[in-house]
């Protein structure tokens, strides 16, 4: 049974090994004066140098008038393509083909003649789309799209997953109250939020080479610190002001955020609501995680006959060696970019 429950320690830590190179597609749709269509998908580029394998599939009566246009846009590809369709864009139903685990959704954008936007979710399990003019006029309708997509970048992004996991992990060997808690998943969450905005709206950035090493060093000090605190927990002020480390380190995943949500892009008439509900789904899949991890550590405490210190000591041992290889892997890249 012990090694049953490190065997699945090891695969949940283990198996995304391409951590964070997780990304949405964009497509945008805009419908001109003389009735044809402006197509923009935006592709991610990974670490590897492939794009990602999504085409665009459209009804029989759309068709391309000249070939698509590619220009490569930070770490994406851009391909233009204008096209005609016999019902225009009100109507079109169209599907995206392609997605896969390192690019399980995206966003779908459409701006009809009359100047309305509508915009709508797609991901494996719902790759169709019908696009519609009729009742778009209020911008909350499509934006909330960007809520799931924050729960999946969230979810599906075990770096910031052991990111909280070690905060809690440290909250719990501290033995501080219940309130120590709360401030330093608040101290995440506000810091987080605070970088992703000035990010997205283009206040401030940071390459995301960089950041994605330094999101990798912040778990793997935090391995570090609950690897020393075998024993008694050291006074250092990972357990002393957690809540504090956790705003330092949530400025940088605030950054590791904004990565997805540029590529997704933002409407122009409605940039701060799909900010707000980007950020909304990126905090209701870090609740469901913590929740989760509530009710799994109650479980193992009473299906397993092995101890809580030991099961402890070897995800702390886990943490660091996942952590340990994302950032070498990312430090590599860094300096393969710089080098380049």
């Amino acid at each position: 049974m012990n090694r049953l429950l490190l065997a699945l320690l090891c695969l949940l830590l283990l198996g995304p090994a391409r951590a964070h190179e997780m990304r949405p597609v964009f497509l945008g749709l805009s419908e001109l004066p003389d009735a044809s269509i402006e197509a923009r998908l935006k592709l991610p580029v990974f670490r590897s140098g492939d794009v990602a394998a999504l085409q665009l599939k459209l009804p029989a009566d759309c068709r391309h008038l000249g070939a698509p246009e590619n220009s490569l846009s930070g770490e994406s590809l851009l391909q233009r393509s204008r096209l005609r369709c016999a019902q225009g864009l009100d109507g079109l139903s169209l599907e995206l083909q392609g997605f896969s685990a390192l690019v399980p959704d995206g966003l779908v954008t459409a701006r009809f003649a009359d100047g309305r936007e509508a915009s709508y979710a797609v991901s494996r399990e719902y790759p169709r789309v019908h696009l519609e003019a009729q009742g778009v006029q209020q911008p909350a309708r499509g934006l909330l799209a960007y809520v799931p997509i924050g729960i999946r970048h969230i979810l599906l992004g075990p770096d910031h997953l052991l990111f909280v996991l070690g905060l809690l992990l440290v909250w719990r060997r501290s033995g501080a109250r219940r309130r120590v808690l709360i401030a330093t998943v608040t101290a995440f969450t506000f810091a987080h939020s605070l970088t992703l905005s000035l990010a997205v709206l283009g206040a401030y950035s940071l390459p995301p080479a960089p950041v994605e090493a330094l999101i990798a060093l912040s778990i793997l000090l935090l391995a570090v610190e609950l690897a020393r605190a075998a024993g008694k927990p050291p006074d250092t002020l990972s357990f002393r002001k957690p809540w504090l480390v956790a705003f330092s380190f949530g400025l940088l995943h605030g950054f590791g955020f904004a990565g997805a949500l540029r590529d997704t892009g933002l409407p122009e008439q409605a940039q701060a609501w799909a900010l707000l509900l980007f950020n909304l789904g990126v905090e209701l899949g870090q609740l469901a995680f913590i929740a989760s991890l509530a009710v799994l550590h109650a479980l193992l405490r009473r299906a397993t006959p092995l101890r809580m210190p030991q099961l402890a000591g070897a995800l702390h041992l886990l943490m660091g060696s996942v952590a340990a290889a994302w950032f070498i892997e990312r430090s590599a890249q860094v300096l393969g970019v710089w080098n380049a």
